[in-house]
């Protein structure tokens, strides 16, 4: 619901049928003054560690979202060629890592439903 109203306050982003939609280069995360000004690295991880603070999540930092993003997509089934080019790594072999996450989750699970 938050997120939700971060968007309907901007006025450079609109959500339509459910989708983000935006100039090129328009930043996801900007200031709330009247440019939107992208906001800094520094600046998200520290929202991101205020954020985590508050809600229990103590190691809550921007590459948290990118690997989880990566590794619910390969539980899935996406295809790691996809996933590869929507993240923009040179190799397939960077996503091994993910992968042996996503082999050791699929394993826990099947133990635990058998």
């Amino acid at each position: 619901a938050r997120l939700r109203e971060y968007f309907e306050f901007r006025d450079d982003i609109q959500i339509i049928n459910g989708q983000l939609v935006a100039k090129p280069l328009t930043p996801l995360f900007a200031s709330f003054n009247k440019n939107h000004n992208a906001l800094s690295t520094n600046s998200i991880r520290e929202e991101l560690k205020i954020i985590g603070s508050i809600s229990g999540v103590y190691r809550l930092h921007p590459h948290l979202f990118r690997s989880t993003m990566i590794t619910h997509n390969l539980e899935k089934g996406v295809s790691p060629v996809v996933i590869q080019h929507c993240v923009g790594h040179q190799s397939l072999q960077t996503l091994q890592h993910y992968e042996c996450l996503s082999t050791e989750h699929t394993q826990i699970e099947m133990r635990r439903a058998s």
